[in-house]
């Protein structure tokens, strides 16, 4: 009998642990400087101006965005467009980046799959001279000046429930879930108003990309408490469920060469601080 139990002990430990490791999403592993020799890289050197583009910004009141970092690929949806992808829009139109836009309506079919459909987008991309507007007929209680809103950039999304309040619907919860499985992050949660300096905004998120926005959640980290992570852990290794990242930061200089691997892709964005983050991945691994 009692060698029955400890069978069953030990099956149910090996469940228990199986269990963990599927829900565990991430792998993260700091690799300090080591050198993979076997890694084919080339030195590039970076301009200035490579510190504020890209889907890594931090924008808030201290950082404010440029016109490089303006996303260069803005494109115009209309409401028939997404009422055909099954969601709807406040206004005629929304614009936004289109790897931004792509990644959203994959996100959003996803959820249509879970049987939530009641999706309205509210805010996209913003001009310069749209925010500025904004700023002067709602005033700083409700709108910020142009250039410090993430609207500007074209990767940030307001999104609502056509039913009710986001902090309260189920199209919220759903997103505060699973919006960083497709490379967003809620951008301003609750308890960190003293790290973002804006209050809780449960319709407002921010596309960052993968592996960013699952790193954020699984450490409940805003963009500020991240970027600040890299900056003092510049070289990362992370395995997520669909594939292996690299994750590189460098402090910009004038002389600044940074390594690309020839045998990966990868992107690079600033953060807009003085920061360029190099992230890669291997063809096929994802």
């Amino acid at each position: 009998m009692k060698k029955w139990l400890f069978v069953l002990a030990a099956l149910t430990a090996i469940i228990l642990l199986g269990q963990l490791l599927q829900e565990q999403k991430l792998e993260i592993t700091s690799k300090h400087g080591e050198v993979d020799h076997n890694k084919k890289i080339e030195l590039v050197a970076i301009e200035a101006d490579q510190v504020h583009r890209g889907k890594l910004l931090l924008i808030n009141a201290q950082s404010q965005l440029s016109a490089e970092g303006i996303a260069e690929d803005i494109v115009e949806f209309a409401r028939d467009q997404a009422a055909g992808a099954g969601f709807a829009l406040e206004n005629d139109t929304i614009m936004l980046s289109d790897e931004v836009l792509q990644a959203l309506q994959k996100m959003l079919a996803a959820a249509r799959q879970d049987g939530l459909e009641g999706f309205m987008l509210t805010s996209g991309y913003r001009s310069m001279e749209q925010q500025a507007m904004l700023y002067e007929q709602q005033g700083s209680d409700y709108a910020l000046p142009a250039g410090y809103s993430e609207h500007n950039s074209g990767l940030a999304v307001d999104i609502s429930s056509i039913a009710m309040k986001m902090e309260v619907a189920p199209e919220g919860a759903w997103l505060r879930d699973h919006a960083a499985d497709y490379g967003f992050i809620l951008r301003y949660p609750p308890n960190k108003q003293h790290i973002t300096g804006i209050q809780y905004e449960p319709w407002h998120f921010r596309y960052v990309g993968l592996p960013h926005s699952l790193i954020m959640q699984e450490h409940g980290w805003v963009l500020e408490e991240y970027l600040q992570y890299l900056a003092e852990n510049p070289n990362l290794s992370v395995g997520t469920k669909d594939g292996h990242f690299t994750i590189d930061y460098y402090s910009y200089s004038s002389d600044l060469l940074i390594k690309l691997p020839s045998d990966a892709s990868y992107t690079i964005s600033g953060d807009n601080v003085g920061g360029v983050i190099v992230t890669s991945w291997v063809e096929g691994e994802l």
